[in-house]
């Protein structure tokens, strides 16, 4: 979503991921204080003041938290193709520290295990979940979690296949449903 952030009526914290709402995992900042320094140089020009965390689709609490504190939000929600989503994530759980299976087919097969509360590494101790490869990837289950508690007309779901096969007509789709125009 980069073109978006570029925007000029567009405000992007500058850190893509803070995580504050999903206090239930992985959480970046974990002080308000510091979750609202990020959007102190957002000015009224800015139509859209937003950031970016990618765990809160997954969080059974961040988007009760999101509603409690923004007036009226909108979720721009990117997902892709789970048979890719899931090694994707392995690979980036390795390249975080948080993954010690170096393949990923064992480590799909530990999910029980840890499920269990064995063969966690150190690492990823305090947020199990995140080797929780096949829940994370249940894009069906969360995107109907989430409109449980969102209306239709406030949330867009972009498919990445879609962005990369064509990034322009989905660029203009995201515009239209955050009201603004193309800069």
């Amino acid at each position: 979503f980069n073109g978006i952030s570029e925007h000029s009526d567009v405000f992007m914290s500058n850190i893509e991921e803070p995580h504050y709402f999903n206090t239930d995992g992985l959480q970046g900042i974990s002080s308000l204080e510091e979750y609202e320094a990020l959007f102190e140089v957002a000015t009224s020009e800015h139509k859209i003041v937003g950031e970016a965390s990618t765990h809160y689709l997954f969080s059974k609490v961040a988007l009760k938290n999101v509603l409690d504190y923004a007036v009226d939000p909108k979720f721009l929600v990117c997902v892709r193709n789970p048979v890719d989503m899931a090694p994707s994530l392995h690979a980036e759980r390795l390249w975080q520290g948080r993954e010690t299976e170096k393949n990923f087919n064992a480590a799909w097969k530990l999910q029980e295990k840890r499920h269990q509360g064995l063969s966690i590494p150190r690492t990823s101790r305090r947020v199990p979940d995140l080797l929780q490869y096949g829940e994370y990837c249940k894009l069906g289950k969360q995107l109907e979690r989430l409109l449980e508690v969102v209306k239709p007309e406030k949330l867009h779901v972009v498919v990445l296949d879609d962005l990369r096969q064509s990034p322009r007509e989905q660029y203009l789709k995201i515009m239209h449903f955050l009201e603004i125009e193309d800069d």
